[in-house]
């Protein structure tokens, strides 16, 4: 029998019955994006004060703690729950300084990175105490 030259796609492994099977997977550079997680505060309710909330939140978490991984948990919920229109208006109030609410320390705006990348965090993860 002669053998046949088989092409391994990239990250395969030729096994030796001469099956190509998938390789290991690779370990994700970014964690997968999850939904926020339920909140006991807001129950049965109009999530729109929990949007606000969790914008505001992000904002002193990462004014105050800086690259924190747990303030990923406020960004994974204000993009979760508001529209995109009332993210965009923020981010321009609070870049003319008129947005609706102080927020300390009055630092410079932190917008978050585009894309984010969200570290591995389990639904189970409790949101983290600014």
């Amino acid at each position: 029998m002669a053998e046949e030259n088989k092409e391994i796609p990239e990250g395969s492994v030729l096994r030796d019955d001469g099956c190509i099977c998938p390789g290991p997977p690779k370990p994700p550079t970014c964690g997968k994006r999850m939904i926020c997680p339920y909140d006991p505060r807001y129950p049965n309710q109009n999530q729109t004060g929990r949007c606000f909330m969790s914008f505001v939140d992000y904002q002193r978490c990462v004014r105050l703690l800086g690259d924190y991984p747990g303030c990923f948990y406020f960004l994974r919920c204000y993009e979760d729950l508001c529209p995109l229109a009332w993210i965009e208006t923020w981010y321009e109030q609070l870049d003319k300084g008129t947005f609706p609410r102080k927020i300390y320390p009055p630092k410079p705006v932190i917008h978050p990175p585009n894309p984010p990348c969200y570290p591995l965090v389990s639904d189970e993860t409790p949101p983290p105490t600014c």
